[in-house]
């Protein structure tokens, strides 16, 4: 099994009656890649950049970044990881960067790197090593990467500029764990979710004009919140202990009322969205696919891709998926077209 960090969270949700299936079906595409162990793939044309091991195909180190032509098979060296057992991941770009994190097995040592794809240089841009696991999960967007950082008692919200090197503290969390150690970037907005005092909030910090916006949740703990055109996504857990789920809905910014959502899965393992497209690994590793209107849920209609480790929008927003493969010598990766 992949060495991940994968936080699987269970939700009971109730089958949606009213969803309306979309008649075209999805056309899907499949890309075998060379190596047996294999974290984050993003493809940019004809390349795959991903995090993987080319020297020992059984291994499961990921300890190299590369670009993989699909076309002459020809793959070209980025960067070496510096830990003997390395745990390298979080792969993402855009047209004048890449952002990667160098980290060791245990997470306790990690690298946040960046590389100027026009001049090819790379730098580390933010680097921790401690007793106490903290896992780094930094955003990129535009010339700009954020994150949150523990400095000493401090739960920062960091926020970072490529071009100047600028990196400032923009706000700070009362509460840390797994559920929101993160933050989610798109649309100039920073997204974090918090709680206090028994209550949860979402937070919006908008890069522009450096305004903080905070909107209530249904629950203490909203969970993995994730923004996408003008609507913030949770899961809402009760409890931190039982990790005792609420609900799953998103929050509309323009007025600040929470929508529950509910669909034909009984319960979720992971969601990402883009551009108003809702993706749900269940607890059977099968992938289902939404589009999100106003007043409901609209069904995509494809046949279910199964056996789905993991899954992410990329930059553009293709839909990219990683499959459990029991092939030792190489992995399967999926692309919806967006």
């Amino acid at each position: 099994m992949k060495k991940y960090i994968f936080i699987y969270v269970t939700i009971l949700l109730f089958f949606l009656a009213a969803c309306e299936e979309i008649k075209e079906s999805l056309v899907e595409q499949y890309i075998i890649l060379p190596f047996k162990s294999i974290n984050d793939p993003v493809l940019d044309g004809q390349s795959v950049f991903v995090n993987t091991n080319t020297s020992i195909h059984t291994t499961e180190s990921t300890n190299e970044l590369i670009e993989y032509n699909l076309s002459t098979k020809e793959i070209t060296p980025i960067y070496q990881s510096e830990f003997s057992d390395a745990l390298m991941q979080r792969t993402q770009l855009n047209e004048d960067w890449i952002l990667w994190i160098d980290s060791s097995a245990n997470g306790l040592e990690q690298k946040i790197l960046a590389m100027n794809r026009h001049n090819k240089t790379i730098k580390v841009i933010s680097e921790r090593s401690s007793d106490q696991l903290s896992l780094l999960s930094p955003v990129l967007y535009k010339k700009y990467v954020s994150w949150v950082e523990l400095q000493d008692e401090d739960k920062n919200v960091i926020l970072y500029d490529l071009e100047n090197g600028k990196k400032e503290v923009i706000s700070q969390l009362n509460t840390y764990g797994l559920y929101n150690n993160f933050v989610s970037l798109k649309d100039n907005l920073i997204v974090w979710s918090d709680s206090s005092n028994h209550k949860g909030s979402v937070y919006t910090y908008n890069i522009e004009n450096k305004e903080i916006q905070n909107y209530s949740t249904p629950s203490p703990f909203p969970s993995y919140a994730l923004v996408d055109n003008g609507k913030i996504f949770s899961l809402n857990l009760n409890s931190l202990t039982s990790w005792d789920i609420h609900s799953f809905g998103y929050i509309d910014l323009k007025t600040g009322e929470f929508h529950s959502i509910d669909g034909e899965f009984k319960s979720i393992g992971m969601f990402r969205v883009s551009n108003d497209k809702l993706a749900i690994i269940d607890e059977q590793q099968v992938l289902h696919l939404y589009n999100v209107g106003k007043m409901e849920l609209e069904k995509v209609n494809f046949e279910l891709e199964k056996n789905v480790d993991l899954i992410e929008f990329d930059h553009i927003g293709n839909l990219i998926l990683e499959y459990a493969s029991p092939n030792e010598n190489e992995s399967k990766i999926g692309i919806i077209p967006k």
